[in-house]
């Protein structure tokens, strides 16, 4: 197979017939598209174009032609953008609802195989924890949660990608998106309720708790939303507070509550600064973030009493 692709490109009256990669990312064809067909105008620049088969159906700018279907001496229409389509008025509440619950995607026998595997290893995993647990008080079960919980916010972007199996590319990423904020919300609940409970087990349990909490923090650099950002971080900072209020009450603990207030405010202003030297500054966040990740197994095995004497 050729890696060209030879379309025509139409754009009003005007026509190209041209041979582009057939693997280039429809977005880096654009403009040389534009150019070439002369349709670029200075008012409506900032709309950009896209597009569409003869079909009417548009191409996603992030894939290739050749991944899309787009075979030798096809007809592609060149469309400028627009700022969206007004929202459609509806007179009859009743069309308006029906109209939102038929764009919103089905609960299909696909989905429950997906889920229910997952729903089912879940209960099966805790009573095994629980049954083999020599401490089965509930900060042994909050500790084993939290730190389950921030290992698996790991996998959060990946499962949600997995889990969106929508075949258009906005769709699957408004999927993956919302599927995403839900894990990191369900994460940040584990650390905010665990976090304390972990911390009243010794100091194997202090240092989980900080060790979940700096990973759930630092783990936000790699979120560009605003709301998992923002929801990892107040987590991280709730559920760390409340367990250095515990940790402060032992007077063995106060040493480490204030070690662990200097760190927290080192990292949080490491996060949030714009240093010029910040590729050394990531460097040593991603180092103390893998670190405070190894950490956490055997840290949970001894707050837990897996090792005796511990």
């Amino acid at each position: 197979m050729s890696s060209l692709l030879r379309v025509s490109v139409v754009a009003d009256a005007r026509r190209l017939d041209v041979a582009v990669p057939r693997g280039v990312p429809v977005v880096e064809l654009l403009p040389d598209l534009a150019r070439s067909l002369g349709v670029l105008d200075p008012a409506s620049a900032h709309l950009g174009h896209h597009l569409v088969t003869t079909a009417g159906r548009p191409l996603d700018t992030p894939c290739s032609l050749g991944e899309q279907g787009v075979v030798d001496g096809a007809v592609l229409a060149l469309v400028p953008g627009s700022a969206g389509a007004p929202p459609v008025v509806h007179d009859d509440p009743a069309a308006a609802l029906a109209e939102a619950v038929s764009a919103r995607p089905e609960w299909t026998p696909l989905v429950a195989r997906a889920s229910s595997p997952a729903a089912a290893v879940v209960p099966a995993g805790v009573g095994l924890l629980l049954a083999l647990l020599p401490r089965t008080g509930s900060a042994a079960v909050a500790a084993t949660l939290m730190t389950l919980g921030v290992l698996g916010a790991h996998l959060a972007p990946t499962l949600a990608l997995a889990a969106a199996r929508a075949t258009d590319t906005a769709v699957r990423a408004r999927w993956a998106e919302r599927l995403w904020l839900a894990l990191a919300g369900a994460v940040g609940i584990l650390v905010v309720a665990g976090a304390p409970l972990a911390a009243t087990t010794g100091p194997p349990g202090w240092a989980l708790a900080a060790c979940c909490c700096v990973v759930l923090a630092l783990r936000s650099r790699q979120y560009h939303a605003l709301a998992p950002v923002a929801l990892a971080r107040a987590a991280a900072l709730v559920g760390g507070v409340l367990a250095l209020l515990l940790v402060g009450l032992d007077p063995a603990g106060r040493v480490w509550c204030a070690g662990l207030c200097l760190t927290s405010a080192g990292l949080l202003v490491a996060t949030s600064s714009r240093a010029p030297n910040g590729v050394v500054r990531e460097r040593v966040l991603d180092i103390v973030e893998t670190v405070a990740l190894l950490a956490l197994a055997p840290l949970l095995v001894l707050a837990l009493g897996l090792v005796p004497g511990v």
